[in-house]
């Protein structure tokens, strides 16, 4: 019976030492997959904050209107002044350009002298008025470098052509 049990005493070295071995690799193992896991769960979040982003540009290009209308003027300043303001009103010279607006800046060079009436003195000068405005969109880009100004120029050329292409069938 000694030498079975002698026999057997082998077999059980042999399934410590691999249990042993087991353990081993898998503690080896443990950092790798514990570092993937957590890969995997930031990847997670990244990806469920990329989607709030999209989702959110989505929403902000479906909210914008359908049909736009850019007009740039730009003019280079050898002084660097902005054009004179004209929103309560004034005489205007022609060739000049002038800021104006209610609500907001906008351009107006007119080709004759003139003058600029003032939304709250319409009425009075006008008569009781009623108008409405049909006009999309406007967008005053400011360029101040003539580089700017020919990137401008030529993004509005683009467009232009494009439009063109469309009403015409191309």
């Amino acid at each position: 019976m000694s030498e079975k049990a002698g026999g057997t005493k082998v077999p059980l070295e042999d399934v410590a030492t691999s249990a042993g071995a087991v353990d081993s690799a898998a503690e080896l193992a443990k950092t790798p997959v514990d570092k993937l896991a957590g890969s995997v769960d930031t990847l997670g979040g990244q990806a469920g904050t990329t989607t709030g982003l999209v989702d959110d540009l989505a929403t902000a290009i479906n909210n914008l209107p359908s049909e736009k209308y850019i007009d740039i003027y730009y003019r280079i300043h050898v002084s660097g002044t902005p054009p004179k303001g004209r929103q309560h009103g004034g005489p205007v010279e022609a060739g000049g350009p002038y800021m104006i607006g209610e609500t907001g800046p906008e351009i107006f060079v007119s080709p004759l002298a003139g003058r600029i009436i003032p939304h709250g003195q319409m009425n009075t000068r006008a008569g009781n008025v009623n108008y409405r405005n049909i006009g999309g969109d406007t967008y005053n880009v400011y360029n101040y470098n003539a580089a700017a100004a020919a990137m401008s120029f030529a993004e509005i050329q683009r467009i232009r052509r494009q439009r063109l292409n469309r009403y015409m069938g191309a």
